[in-house]
């Protein structure tokens, strides 16, 4: 049941219900932080939603991929009362290399709903990984396009600062392309870029 702390958990199934368990609503004017991690190595915290229904708007849950809300990677912020479960909260794993998930409830003064019921349990680690096609791109003084091919597990972002000269097209999200295109260099300058 959602609480404050970290909770260290083995390989079985757990319930995981908002702090008013499955008989009750959850509180009003509650802030709550859990961690949930394995206890055991190279594996990583799943949770599946079978449930969820919280104040549309006004009350929340935060999901980060970590063993804090400070140092983990925001999944979500998920609000409003599911019907059908999306597939956001279908099944969320850690893939952080704790195995982590953090866990932040918060409901504001006034209605509460139902809460969530969900199942918990420890799947295999699988560590983000992000791999190119290359690692370096040649252009001609009359500028060009380059494709990379990118292999991914997790979502990614590529930026090339403030060179006007260059752009970059992609959608930033597991295996895909990074378009790099340049202008004409009107110097006889040589131009270089990180992206």
């Amino acid at each position: 049941k959602m609480g404050n702390g970290t909770q260290l958990i083995d390989n079985n199934v757990y319930n995981f219900f908002d702090e008013g368990g499955i008989n009750f609503n959850y509180s009003d004017d509650h802030t709550l932080t859990l961690t949930i991690q394995p206890n055991a190595a190279n594996k990583a915290v799943r949770v599946k939603f079978g449930m969820f229904k919280l104040e549309t708007s006004y009350d929340d849950l935060k999901i980060y991929d970590g063993t804090s809300a400070t140092d983990g990677k925001l999944i979500g912020t998920f609000s409003g009362e599911e019907v059908i479960i999306p597939a956001s909260l279908k099944e969320i794993k850690a893939t952080n290399a704790n195995g982590a998930l953090t866990f932040v409830f918060h409901s504001d003064k006034f209605t509460n709903k139902k809460g969530w019921e969900a199942l918990i349990d420890l799947v295999n680690l699988v560590p983000e990984s992000l791999s190119l096609s290359q690692t370096t791109a040649a252009f001609e003084a009359e500028g060009g396009i380059v494709t990379i091919d990118v292999t991914s597990n997790t979502n990614w972002t590529a930026t090339a600062g403030s060179e006007e000269w260059l752009t970059i097209e992609t959608t930033q999200t597991g295996n895909n392309t990074l378009t790099l295109t340049t202008t004409i260099n009107p110097t006889s300058t040589p131009r270089t870029a990180t992206v």
